[in-house]
């Protein structure tokens, strides 16, 4: 005690500092008698941790109560659990969970904690303290996986072989004759028992007994050493208060990370995941569990956790040991990122990067290129010409009307012109057309759309721009404005050639050609086969994939288009046009020269020859429309062809109430009025426009 001074007189004041952990009383020289327990600084009396009792705490809380002091009174623990004398709480036995162990394990769960997961199919039922399987009638095994094939005890091709299997119902697989052992059983024959360490069905459960317990090989029960106890021979019997040990309990255990000490010598156990001589280190990289003894099973750079192994993968893997990649359309850390590309790009697996298709860029491969762009993410130049339109994926030229090659830099050949130089030129007299529009480029003496006339009488030369000077009567010719037509040749403007059977000056001397196909020279009389025929007497006509004169020039037709032998023009078979019968019939059109319309509903493609529609899934019909009628309301079809002349009905049983015009009522007056305005139009159309037509009606 200290007397403290002060003008004002003050009582004495004591100040008595703290004893150390195990003493108590003036100079702190009393140890505390509590069985390790803390005890008053000041009185020695002894604070019971909760669960015991006694002047000292040498008593543990006698049956059905829990507690500080022993005042609080167990719960009814149920199925053979006991009361944690510290906190109060049920511990149940094997296959029972629950506030009071009231209730069984769930379905498909078994053992301590009901913690094991049961392996029996087939509707089998899991025992729940142990995990046998009872198997259905029609089953059997171990897990009830086999079936019945053949006779308990016998196996292999009739069954002919005999199980050799022991600690077991005796039973194998049918056809390699493996024995199906009974828990806590293994090997071919199953006569060893499961290793040290393993339990249950196929050996596959580690025991988690403490303190060198014996584990059941069978149910994994904990058999404890002496001076252990509770379920997995984790509990001291009467020691010292956890983080104490030596005599008396005075000295503090200086375990970390939830290891516990030895009650004698203080030597600490640590916990999975943990090692050192105070369980401050972690398990080095490549182990885990207990004493850090298990090799992890992490692949493609994936963490192990030191306690259970259990991996965290990396961005991009999943799966149990990080070996699965993430599926299509994910990415990232356990894979659970939905991958943005669109317009099929590719996803990077691990930061979800879109790698572009062809023709595409933008973050999430949202754009199209840009026009003169194509190609990956539209990085190359296109190289069009002549207003070409460069496909952004490919890159490859589609050129415009009078142009054709790789870059669209070739104009169409003489004679051709239009898109793909396609059209043949119609100018006449050999004239060539102008390759985008086909407008004949007429030569001196010549006028005309074609091409095909000759100048005025009067004018001759370039766009029969030039007057004639020619005495009257004298034919002018129409190129050179000569007076006079040079031989073979007759008219105005001596645009034309003799009349057949003559030749020569002014046309008048007399052809002596006489065979069938055979002409006559204008000029020289000379006698020659017309275009297409050849021969000593112009009899034969040219052959296959030849025309012309003398049969020289080759015909280009394609697709078994005919050659006319004179013109070498092309005659193309239904579903083709072009001039070399190169192009298919457009969607909707059929037929010879794809004159016919074809009339097929709900994005049905049609065929270019016949026009028969080919019906997508879930349609039928000759026009795959909407089904049969089957009464009012019921949508379908009504078509019919109109010819040059007649008007034939197709799907006609449908069109009856139409064609033999039955009374009309209010659910089909419209469709009657519809069809009586078109067929109003037909009597009063051209027959080039009413070639075909197609109707559909709601009735």
């Amino acid at each position: 005690c200290v007397q403290q001074n002060t003008v004002e007189q003050t009582p004495a004041v004591c100040l008595v500092s703290d004893c150390p952990e195990g003493r108590f009383g003036t100079g702190c020289v009393h140890p505390c008698n509590c069985t390790g327990a803390p005890c008053d600084k000041v009185t020695g009396q002894c604070r019971c941790p909760a669960g015991t009792s006694g002047t000292h705490c040498e008593n543990l809380c006698p049956e059905g109560f829990w507690g500080p002091s022993c005042r609080e009174t167990c719960p009814a623990c149920e199925n053979g659990g006991s009361c944690d004398k510290h906190n109060g709480s049920c511990i149940c036995p094997p296959g029972f969970m629950g506030r009071l162990c009231q209730n069984s394990c769930l379905s498909g769960r078994f053992g301590q904690g009901c913690q094991m997961k049961c392996v029996c199919e087939n509707n089998a039922r899991c025992d729940p303290v142990n995990g046998r399987c009872t198997c259905p009638p029609g089953w059997t095994g171990h897990n009830c996986r086999k079936g019945n094939t053949c006779d308990a005890g016998h196996w292999g091709a009739d069954c002919a072989e005999t199980c050799d299997c022991r600690n077991g119902d005796g039973s194998c697989d049918a056809v390699t004759g493996q024995c199906n052992c009974e828990a806590g059983y293994t090997g071919a024959h199953c006569h060893q028992k499961c290793p040290a360490g393993m339990f249950g069905l196929g050996c596959r459960h580690r025991c988690q007994c403490d303190n060198k317990a014996l584990c059941d090989h069978v149910s994994g029960a904990c058999t404890c050493q002496v001076g252990w106890t509770g379920t997995f021979c984790e509990k001291r019997k009467r020691t010292c208060p956890q983080g104490f040990y030596g005599l008396d309990c005075q000295e503090k255990c200086l375990c970390l990370n939830g290891g516990s000490c030895d009650h004698v010598s203080g030597v600490c156990s640590c916990p999975a995941g943990w090692i050192g001589p105070f369980c401050n280190l972690t398990c080095p990289a490549g182990f885990y569990g207990e004493g850090c003894n298990q090799t992890c099973s992490c692949r493609n750079d994936g963490i192990c956790h030191p306690a259970s192994g259990q991996c965290v993968c990396t961005p991009g893997w999943t799966g149990p040991n990080c070996t699965e990649e993430c599926p299509a359309g994910f990415y990232g850390a356990d894979c659970r990122q939905r991958c943005l590309c669109q317009n099929g790009a590719t996803c990077n697996k691990t930061n979800g990067k879109c790698t572009c298709a062809s023709g595409w860029t933008g973050t999430a491969c949202e754009l199209e290129c840009v026009a003169g762009r194509f190609g990956a993410d539209c990085q190359q130049q296109c190289e069009c010409e002549n207003g070409g339109q460069c496909d952004r994926q490919t890159g490859r030229c589609s050129c415009s009307a009078g142009w054709i090659g790789e870059r669209c830099e070739k104009a169409c050949e003489a004679g051709l012109f239009g898109a793909g130089c396609e059209e043949r030129c119609q100018c006449v007299h050999g004239v060539s057309c102008h390759h985008v529009t086909g407008e004949c480029q007429c030569p001196p003496g010549w006028r005309g759309k074609l091409c095909d006339k000759a100048c005025l009488p009067g004018t001759y030369g370039k766009s029969c721009m030039q007057r004639c000077s020619c005495a009257q009567g004298t034919s002018c010719h129409h190129i050179s404005g000569e007076c006079g037509c040079p031989p073979g040749f007759t008219g105005n403007g001596c645009e034309q050639t003799c009349l057949p059977g003559t030749f020569g000056q002014n046309c008048n001397r007399v052809c002596q050609c006489s065979e069938t196909n055979q002409l006559c020279h204008p000029v020289s009389g000379s006698c020659y086969c017309a275009p297409g025929f050849q021969g000593p007497k112009c009899d034969q006509v040219c052959g296959k994939s030849r025309y012309g004169p003398n049969c020289e020039r080759e015909c280009k037709c394609e697709n078994g288009g005919k050659c006319n032998p004179s013109t070498g023009a092309c005659e193309c078979p239904a579903g083709f046009i072009g001039a070399r019968c190169n192009i298919m019939c457009p969607a909707g059109r059929y037929g010879v020269d794809c004159a016919r319309v074809a009339m097929c509903g709900d994005e049905a493609q049609n065929d270019p020859v016949t026009g028969r529609c080919v019906c997508i899934p879930g349609r039928r019909g000759e026009d795959c429309g909407h089904g049969e009628f089957s009464g009012t309301g019921q949508r379908f079809f009504c078509c019919f062809e109109v010819l040059p002349a007649t008007v034939r009905l197709r799907n006609h049983q449908k069109c009856l109430l139409l064609k033999a015009g039955k009374q009309v009522n209010k659910h089909n007056f419209l469709s009657f009025l519809l069809f009586r305005l078109i067929m109003k139009f037909l009597h009063s159309a051209s027959s080039l426009q009413r070639s075909r037509m197609f109707s559909s009606a709601l009735i």
